[in-house]
């Protein structure tokens, strides 16, 4: 069984897409600069979905195998992510929330003693 989203990002491309390793979710990333988390079992990105929107269009995402909940994306700008999401109960069903992001140092424009 294959599910199709379609215009995930509306007008703008998709450009990426990762799974959880526990394959409950899927992150999308799209040149409208944002990341777009959604469950993995449901038909489409509905109002239990996350969005976030980053500096530029967001060109790779990948989970942490290690840490729970948590996703890095890269966007084109040269800028890298660390997004924390939950899973929260609202009306008795589960919906994504992201509950921070932190935006990694950018080490290439740094001076030897400033990246100490």
């Amino acid at each position: 069984n294959v599910t199709t989203w379609k215009n995930v990002h509306g007008s703008s491309n998709n450009l990426c897409v990762a799974m959880s390793t526990d394959e409950t979710v899927i992150a999308t990333g799209g040149a409208d600069k944002a990341v777009r988390l959604v469950f993995s079992a449901t038909e489409s990105f509905a109002d239990t979905s996350a969005t976030l929107e980053l500096s530029s269009p967001v060109i790779s995402l990948g989970f942490s195998p290690k840490l729970r909940n948590v996703l890095a994306c890269g966007c084109m700008d040269a800028s890298a992510y660390l997004i924390q999401y939950n899973v929260e109960t609202q009306g008795g069903r589960s919906v994504l929330k992201i509950v921070n992001h932190t935006a990694l140092p950018d080490k290439h424009n740094q001076t030897e003693d400033e990246r100490e």
